[in-house]
């Protein structure tokens, strides 16, 4: 959700329809993309919402990294 939030002061917003997968190649075309951090969530979030499996400590941090990244990403092009 974070992400989201963050992806939509940018513009760039999620259909309910699209599949994290298909909204990943939506970012991955904005500009500037943030594909690197926006995978690292959308795997995080795919296997622990659709493969109910948990993250490493390891991803987890990856994960908040990552959307920390994504949110100063996003102030700054605002």
């Amino acid at each position: 959700d974070q992400m989201l939030q963050s992806l939509e002061k940018r513009g760039i917003n999620k259909e309910a329809q699209v599949t994290p997968l298909e909204f990943l190649t939506k970012v991955s075309s904005s500009s500037p993309p943030v594909t690197p951090e926006a995978g690292i969530v959308t795997r995080s979030f795919c296997r622990t919402f659709y493969g109910e499996l948990p993250l490493s400590d390891e991803e987890r941090t990856q994960t908040e990294q990552a959307i920390k990244t994504i949110k100063k990403q996003c102030v700054e092009k605002l």
